[in-house]
């Protein structure tokens, strides 16, 4: 199942560069159009796959990180394809690439970071950190000279927003469904014996 993940998690990231630079406006969405500022936000529609990446990665994480670094180097691989191929600006490739790059980094390191706590609490502490990282050096690197500053700091403020709230509904996925029977087998064993080494620990503390 984790061959699973990685094609979902290779297919957001084809999906996310090819809508990466369409935009919409909630004026004329129902209850958002009311909401102050809000409703005024430019949505890329990249954004809604960016925002599962995040997530799937996290996913991947369940398997080891042999396969996040391969969730890395294939979304790299995808972005700088697609984007080769399809004439996109040199600015928005390189945008594209060192934010996406520079982002997984920082949700990994945080993910590890936090590896004992709970499922949703590190997904939710990685993603809090490696979203801005995203949004902001993507938002400046990819329109800086060519948009005004205000239109970009909305596109970020908006990809900030709406890509947490697409990583967050991913979490619903369940957390070891892109792993496989060995791999969970494996790893409750493993946690077994390290529950098992703890009780021993305890005894022999409490004998002293």
């Amino acid at each position: 199942m984790v061959y699973v993940g990685l094609l979902c998690y290779a297919l957001c990231v084809l999906l996310a560069n090819i809508f990466v630079t369409t935009f919409v406006y909630f004026d004329k969405v129902p209850v958002i159009e009311h909401i102050p500022y809000i409703e005024t936000l430019p949505l890329s529609i990249g954004t809604i796959f960016f925002g599962a990446i995040f997530t799937l990665r996290d996913h991947l994480h369940r398997s080891g990180l042999k396969y996040v670094y391969i969730g890395i180097a294939l979304s790299l691989l995808v972005t700088l394809t697609y984007n080769y191929y399809n004439d996109i600006p040199g600015q928005i490739i390189f945008a594209s690439f060192f934010s996406l790059f520079l982002s997984e980094l920082t949700n990994t390191a945080v993910f590890q970071r936090y590896i004992h706590q709970t499922w949703y609490k590190k997904v939710l502490k990685s993603n809090a950190a490696s979203v801005p990282v995203d949004s902001t050096l993507f938002a400046f690197m990819a329109f800086y000279g060519t948009e005004p500053i205000d239109f970009i700091l909305k596109i970020i403020l908006a990809d900030i927003i709406f890509k947490f709230f697409f990583a967050t509904l991913v979490i619903l996925i369940p957390k070891d469904f892109f792993r496989s029977k060995k791999n969970i087998e494996a790893a409750r064993q493993n946690e077994s014996a390290n529950a098992n080494l703890a009780f021993s620990n305890a005894v022999q503390e409490s004998n002293k």
